[in-house]
């Protein structure tokens, strides 16, 4: 609420309309997450722990975030919605045997990079949608989660109170 109330100044409406151009429609938004995923295959960035498999350099709010995750009680369902290729969610359901992750991302092509790297290294606590994918279970079945986490996405959507609510 308080975002919507600040006064931009020239510049600032500048570089949000530069940089966050990609987010002016649902069709945008989704070509902006097919480039994502083009760039990040072209330059060989795939799916998997990398540089968080040691703990040294996962950052700050996602080491918080574990402590929390392990305060969960056996069988809580966690939903990391937006995932990309999953390689958080794959951190908390590694680390976190007892939780059940849900993964989901409006990219095709990061939900298939995330599971062919699941088909190599199965997680049985961990699952990989496409976000149509994802709507259709919850439509059929009104899946039910403990937590949601939203991990950088909120500013990438037009109206992130909508989207709030919804959580």
């Amino acid at each position: 609420e308080a975002a919507h109330k600040l006064e931009l100044t020239d510049a600032q409406k500048v570089e949000m309309g530069r940089d966050y151009a990609f987010a002016v429609s649902d069709d945008s938004l989704a070509a902006n997450s097919v480039a994502i995923a083009k760039w990040e295959r072209d330059n060989n960035i795939n799916h998997g722990l990398g540089m968080f498999a040691d703990g040294v350099n996962t950052p700050v709010r996602i080491k918080i975030l574990m402590g929390e995750l392990r305060q969960l009680p056996p069988g809580s369902r966690v939903l990391d919605y937006a995932c990309g290729q999953g390689h958080y969610a794959e951190l908390f359901a590694r680390q976190n045997p007892h939780l059940h992750v849900v993964r989901t991302d409006i990219s095709t092509e990061s939900i298939e990079v995330g599971n062919q790297y699941l088909a190599l290294n199965p997680l049985p606590n961990c699952e990989l949608f496409t976000l149509a994918e994802f709507a259709k279970r919850m439509d059929d079945g009104g899946e039910q989660f403990d937590v949601a986490i939203l991990g950088e996405v909120l500013e990438h959507v037009i109206d992130p109170q909508s989207l709030a609510d919804l959580v």
